[in-house]
């Protein structure tokens, strides 16, 4: 199985290279084989996950359990469990998914309290790099299902500055999904208003709006009235992002110029340097 010829004719994406009649077995199949890989098959690894969560639909609880179980697999290369992690958190809806994926994420937890400080440093390494697979689904409209109990493992192991990636990027997918609320806003600003270094802004490319334009309007005004420099902060990247795509057009000159009046100084002198130049 490890010469590519054989491995690209046993393993494989297209549906229709398998019978229909043997897709379940062909999903077992494929989770034993990944569940055997060692340290040595990280190239059959990889082509594994890539291709089971084609065959997934074919028997869900054992594909996803296998996935969920090379999470924890110390001899798997990044591309195996990162690809395992980003295919279960986006269906992170489905309990078949989300349970495996969660316990997994419990279990390197609890590797990161361990007495062997290499073991507790691996452990916190995996745990950070799964938390950052899953940000990237705030891509998709949907909202992200796994944020709230995934950001709870990653704070109860001190991965502060993750976990407020991980609620940015749930409180912009609600934002995108028309959700109004201010409760991931809130969750968020927990984090980040006595430490704004947690959610640095300045690499941030994960906005994007393609729905009512309202829902976030609504969501930049709670935060500039809350009044604090991280809402503040929060506030004015977000109309800086869209008036910058919509060449400032009302509400967001409207909303960068009430931020020039923000009770944080700091906000209101960004707000200074963004957007049309005030007129003398």
């Amino acid at each position: 199985m490890r010469e590519p010829a054989v491995r690209d004719v046993v393993i494989t994406a297209r549906p229709d290279a398998v019978p229909r009649t043997a897709h379940a077995a062909y999903t077992r199949f494929l989770a034993g084989l990944l569940d055997s890989c060692e340290e040595a098959d990280k190239e059959l690894g990889h082509a594994v996950c890539s291709a089971l969560p084609t065959w997934s639909a074919a028997d869900r609880e054992t594909a996803y359990t296998a996935l969920a179980a090379a999470v924890l697999g110390p001899a798997h290369s990044d591309s195996v469990w990162t690809s395992a992690v980003t295919h279960l958190g986006g269906h992170g809806g489905d309990e078949r998914a989300s349970g495996p994926l969660i316990e997994a994420l419990r279990t390197l937890l609890e590797r990161t309290r361990d007495e062997k400080p290499h073991t507790r440093a691996w452990a916190l390494r995996r745990l950070d790099s799964c938390a950052a697979a899953l940000c990237r689904f705030p891509a998709a409209s949907d909202p992200l299902p796994l944020a709230d109990p995934v950001a709870e493992i990653l704070e109860d192991a001190g991965l502060f500055a993750r976990s407020a990636r991980l609620r940015w990027a749930a409180a912009l997918a609600s934002v995108r999904n028309g959700d109004p609320a201010p409760a991931p806003w809130k969750r968020l600003l927990r984090l980040i208003e006595d430490r704004p270094e947690r959610l640095p802004l300045d690499d941030d490319h994960t906005f994007a709006l393609d729905n009512d334009p309202r829902t976030l309007l609504g969501c930049v005004r709670w935060l500039r009235e809350r009044g604090t420099p991280a809402a503040g902060r929060c506030a004015l990247h977000l109309v800086n992002r869209i008036g910058r795509t919509t060449s400032w057009q009302e509400p967001w000159l409207g909303e960068v110029e009430a931020l020039r009046a923000h009770p944080d100084p700091d906000t209101a002198l960004a707000a200074l340097l963004t957007g049309p130049a005030p007129k003398p």
